[in-house]
């Protein structure tokens, strides 16, 4: 974990940049900071941590419990805009009937991929 955060805070300066290929730069300056990728791992960490041995349905309720917590706690951390929009967002019950109807309606238009494919 120590190293995923100081990588980030090491590249941030440098992630978009398309320029300077060389190995010889400083470790830290002033615009060494943590970004997103910091926050959603911590986040994602916290998740896995606290569902240990559950099920499925229980460490994806909680990945989404704790990425929106998290997120919501450092909002200028670099997110893209579709990302803060979802951070935003009220989660959604996913043993309740909301998860579910999702998933009947990605299985349903699973289903009629498949069978279009086979007509053709």
């Amino acid at each position: 974990m120590y190293g995923a955060f100081i990588g980030d805070m090491i590249g941030a300066p440098y992630e978009f940049d398309r320029g300077n290929k060389s190995k010889d730069f400083p470790l830290f300056t002033e615009e060494s900071q943590f970004t997103d990728d910091s926050v959603m791992t911590a986040a994602v960490c916290e998740a896995l941590m606290d569902t240990f041995g559950r099920s499925d349905d229980d460490i994806k309720a909680a990945l989404v419990a704790s990425m929106q917590k998290w997120g919501r706690r450092y909002p200028d951390a670099g997110y893209g805009a579709r990302f803060i929009g979802w951070i935003q967002q009220i989660p959604l019950d996913l043993k309740g009937d909301s998860f579910k109807s999702i998933r009947r309606r990605a299985s349903e238009k699973k289903s009629v991929k498949n069978q279009s494919t086979v007509i053709k």
